[in-house]
């Protein structure tokens, strides 16, 4: 079915939604990066309750605090697939559709019901079982003035392409810190923005404690070996980072984990940089 006749199929089920705030809703507006923070649920009974408690983790995992981009030529995306699975998006009125961008937005429709400093609220309409459940995502444009913007920059991403060849040692160093460097600045852009965090938005084998990271055991069939030629590179990675991790410092207590974990990552990168023993 193409987006105009959801477009109008949607419309005509919701009825019109009044934009408030700063910024009517427009392509221009939308253009860009954003993060999504969370959804406020309206559950009206007991049994939607029920519902929403048993598929709430379904619902976060793939989008809660996750970093998007809708681009001018109507391309949607993950940064995590930045050179990966793309989507398309549109936009009638207020009514944003998002289809085969991956999960969470296969097939994604909501109502824009207020954009304002720099939060944009989208009402999304789900039916679990016999009931309508409305989320209310609030989701923040990171633009070009923020010091977090550079995360969304192919640059800043290019580990994520695995080389054509083995690498050496020095190669390892390089990539494996830039990873870590990455995840520092993604640990302090969420930080404020939301009360939780996402330890499965880290491509890496890490475990996250109080005041501390700790490195897991190789695993090859972890996400983070996709970043490595081969299983012998990606095993070396996994030392690079049990080294780095028992060469730390003390670390200096923040405000919260978020920060303290954007720290010790800090530290990991400089620790796993080329010219460390």
């Amino acid at each position: 079915m193409k987006l105009y006749y959801l477009f109008i199929i949607f419309c005509l089920a919701l009825g019109s939604c009044k934009l408030t705030g700063t910024k009517r809703a427009s392509n221009q507006v939308l253009t860009g990066h954003w993060l999504i923070l969370y959804p406020k649920n309206q559950l009206e009974n007991e049994a939607q309750e029920k519902l929403f408690a048993q598929l709430q983790d379904s619902i976060m995992r793939p989008m809660g605090l996750a970093m998007i981009n809708f681009t001018k030529d109507n391309t949607f995306y993950f940064s995590d697939s930045l050179f990966g699975k793309k989507g398309k998006w549109g936009l009638t009125g207020n009514t944003l559709v998002i289809e085969k961008a991956g999960a969470g937005f296969n097939y994604f429709n909501g109502e824009i019901v207020k954009i304002e400093k720099g939060i944009m609220q989208v009402v999304q309409q789900l039916r679990l079982g016999n009931e309508n459940i409305q989320l209310t995502w609030h989701i923040k444009k990171i633009n070009e003035t923020s010091a977090y913007f550079k995360l969304f920059d192919s640059s800043t991403n290019w580990w994520r392409h695995a080389p054509a060849a083995p690498e050496n040692l020095k190669d390892l160093q390089k990539r494996t810190s830039a990873m870590c460097a990455y995840y520092a600045d993604y640990f302090a852009m969420i930080e404020g923005a939301a009360d939780y965090f996402a330890p499965r938005r880290i491509l890496m084998p890490l475990n996250f404690y109080q005041h501390a990271i700790g490195v897991k055991r190789y695993d090859s069939a972890h996400a983070f070996t996709r970043f490595y030629y081969n299983s012998s590179n990606a095993q070396q990675a996994n030392n690079l980072l049990e080294d780095g991790i028992r060469g730390l410092g003390p670390v200096e207590r923040g405000e919260n984990y978020v920060v303290e974990y954007a720290g010790i990552l800090r530290q990991l990168s400089a620790n796993i940089a080329p010219g460390k023993e």
